[in-house]
């Protein structure tokens, strides 16, 4: 890129015979060509240790907790076994790759992992216990069904004492 700019600034010296004009062309062409080459490299991300441009080819990791283009590292700068780096990228294992910033965060959050996991073991004791009080409940009779039940034994013990006492006083009639 910045040799493009010495040649068209070398090529408008030799020819200074020409008008102001094309000297003008020959610099805005430079710097159209200067912005499409920042424009290529500003898409492709680098690594972060060697500077190398991360392309289909290149074995590399991106941040799994910011993602950001400019947070890449090859497996050389990681010193990674290409059989770990294919593991990672194909999911088959759990390990992630962070870069310093988003490290520094993570290495800070397990305070707060540890405090959500303890709420997440309280919760999970809460539910089981509602759960088994739920299960109680349901084999209880309701109290309404135990009032119907009460008045329907009354019933039944009113009517057998009736039963009962007439049964007493045709017994006593035949003696």
């Amino acid at each position: 890129m910045r040799g493009q700019q010495i040649q068209k600034t070398q090529v408008s010296r030799s020819n200074k015979n020409k008008n102001k004009n094309d000297k003008v062309s020959l610099i805005s062409e430079a710097s159209s060509n200067a912005a499409v080459e920042q424009t290529k490299n500003a898409q492709i991300p680098c690594c972060n240790g060697c500077k190398t441009s991360i392309t289909d080819d290149i074995r590399a990791l991106q941040c799994d907790r910011c993602t950001s283009d400019e947070a890449w590292k090859c497996i050389s700068c990681l010193n990674l076994k290409p059989e770990i780096y294919d593991a990672i990228v194909d999911g088959a294992t759990e390990l992630k790759w962070f870069c310093n910033r988003c490290e520094t965060v993570v290495r800070e959050e397990p305070c707060q992992t540890a405090k959500l996991e303890e709420l997440t073991k309280l919760l999970e004791r809460f539910l089981e216990r509602a759960n088994l009080i739920e299960q109680k409940l349901s084999e209880k009779a309701d109290i309404r069904n135990v009032s119907m039940l009460e008045q329907s034994m009354a019933g039944l013990e009113e009517r057998l004492n009736k039963h009962i006492e007439d049964r007493i006083k045709v017994v006593e009639v035949l003696w």
